[in-house]
């Protein structure tokens, strides 16, 4: 059985409500989070594809949407309507929320700045300029190319993975790779769970403010 909430979108966020508008947002960053958490998720349930390049590349995307989400939530802090709202919400949704915000609080030495933030910068700046003295620094650094075949697919890059792996983490051991992936991990299903509870909320408190209906699909 599927069941379906259809409304009309202005009706329900409207864009002339910070509160409506700031949740709206949310719901885009709630969607990102839960694609890639599953898709990191699904590797990780596999050693063999934990191995593989899309594991990095899913790492380094949840980090960076992670890292945006955190920052925007964060701007909520000082405004009114916002904290009157979550006050409304669960204990769990609450503790949630605080979790969020002690992970980029203090900034300078927050979860976020010192280990999201790198991972982030990486990913999105191809041109950033500490990349030669960063890549200076690798000494004795064997690698490989793998094919199967002659097309684009049977062909894998494998010292491009190892090379984004290198300059993001460095030394650190396997170890604590996965100690930051379980931090980050926790972070986000804590950022989903916050956003899942805050949109049932405030559609809830809205109903009769919106026209919508429930339809029901077998």
């Amino acid at each position: 059985m599927q069941n379906e909430l259809v409304f009309k979108l202005k009706k329900l966020f409207s864009p002339d409500n910070k509160l409506s508008s700031w949740i709206l947002k949310l719901t885009l960053i709630r969607n990102d989070l839960f694609y890639v958490h599953r898709s990191l998720i699904d590797y990780l349930d596999c050693t063999k594809k934990a191995k593989s390049g899309e594991f990095i590349y899913y790492f380094r995307l949840a980090a960076s949407h992670y890292r945006e989400a955190a920052k925007y939530i964060s701007r909520g802090k000082n405004k009114p309507e916002i904290q009157a709202f979550i006050q409304e919400l669960s204990d769990n949704t609450i503790n949630n929320y605080k979790l969020i915000i002690e992970s980029c609080t203090p900034w300078k030495s927050s979860f976020v700045n010192q280990i999201v933030k790198p991972i982030r910068d990486n990913f999105f700046h191809y041109d950033i300029e500490s990349f030669e003295e960063d890549y200076n620094q690798l000494e004795d650094f064997f690698t490989r190319i793998i094919s199967t075949g002659n097309t684009r697919k049977e062909t894998e890059l494998i010292f491009a993975d190892e090379l984004s792996i290198n300059l993001i983490f460095g030394n650190k051991s396997r170890q604590d790779i996965e100690k930051i992936l379980s931090e980050l991990s926790t972070y986000m299903s804590a950022l989903i769970s916050f956003v899942d509870e805050t949109v049932g909320r405030f559609i809830n408190n809205n109903k009769n403010k919106s026209a919508y209906i429930i339809r029901v699909k077998n």
